[in-house]
């Protein structure tokens, strides 16, 4: 698989499951300190939102669908999202600028996708979420930790009999540890906060 094929990523690996209890705790402590508690009226993006996981999600806890934006570089993704009833969900090509206003969003959701976009391109995209980000918004952003994330695969693969795991994701361009995040997010967020996510 070519490492940026995500339409062909998208048939290789669906994104689903529950939303983890580690970004539940963090997206509520981040919406009450701001005082966001109608949740009617937050505006939320999710960027890179895979198969639609956080829609539905958010769909049973009283936000709007019409509040609920998601984009994604993988058509056959966003179709997904659509089966969903997701009609805020939309392509983002490569590259290509948010096609939203300043400051329009309380929260912006960045799950398991810098990993995905080389470091040349990440201060563009980076740039692109601040500048829609409402001045007190905030984003939740994951990433896996290396060199412990294979470390881990290491270990589901031999107690669990998952050797596929031996295998790193090949659309993993980029790999993180805190340091390195910190590093590249500290160009564009002055405070930070980091913990486990999964």
């Amino acid at each position: 698989m070519d490492n940026q094929d995500f339409e062909q990523y998208a048939d290789a690996k669906r994104i689903v499951g529950q939303v983890a209890a580690t970004w539940e705790n963090a997206f509520y402590e981040e919406l009450k300190a701001r005082g966001l508690s109608d949740y009617s009226q937050v505006k939320f993006l999710d960027f890179g939102c895979g198969d639609g996981r956080y829609f539905p999600y958010l769909m049973t806890k009283g936000f709007l669908a019409e509040s609920i934006y998601g984009v994604e570089v993988s058509q056959k993704r966003i179709d997904r999202c659509r089966e969903l009833g997701w009609v805020n969900a939309r392509v983002l090509a490569i590259r290509e600028p948010l096609p939203y206003q300043d400051g329009f969003f309380d929260v912006v959701n960045c799950v398991e996708v810098i990993e995905h976009i080389p470091r040349a391109d990440l201060d563009f995209y980076l740039g692109e979420i601040v500048r829609v980000m409402k001045p007190r918004a905030f984003l939740i952003l994951t990433t896996p930790n290396y060199p412990i994330k294979r470390l881990c695969d290491l270990v589901d693969a031999v107690v669990g009999g998952r050797w596929v795991r031996l295998r790193d994701d090949p659309t993993h361009v980029c790999r993180y540890n805190r340091e390195k995040l910190h590093r590249v997010l500290s160009g564009h967020f002055s405070r930070m906060s980091f913990s486990p996510y999964k």
